[in-house]
């Protein structure tokens, strides 16, 4: 085997085996980061749609839809989490 082959193997060993170590270190929060991203894609047209509305002011536009979805969402939720 030449070095530049023996380097190339380690190279793809060592990727593998970090991965490895990624996905057992965020394994037990894998689901919550999944959800997290396709909540965050769902209300993004709320944000853009509220950005657009409020002239282009982000921070006053996340803060509303904040707002929006906890008042919206969450809080109904809750209600009918509580026994």
């Amino acid at each position: 085997m030449s070095q530049k082959n023996f380097n190339k193997a380690f190279v793809v060993l060592l990727l593998l085996f970090i991965t490895a170590v990624f996905m057992a270190m965020i394994w037990p929060f894998l689901m919550t980061i999944i959800m997290a991203a396709i909540f965050s894609g769902l209300t993004r047209p709320m944000y853009r749609g509220l950005k657009r509305g409020l002239g282009g002011r982000s921070s006053l536009a996340a803060a509303l839809s904040l707002v929006v979805i906890v008042f919206g969402v969450l809080l109904p939720l809750a209600a009918l989490l509580e026994p």
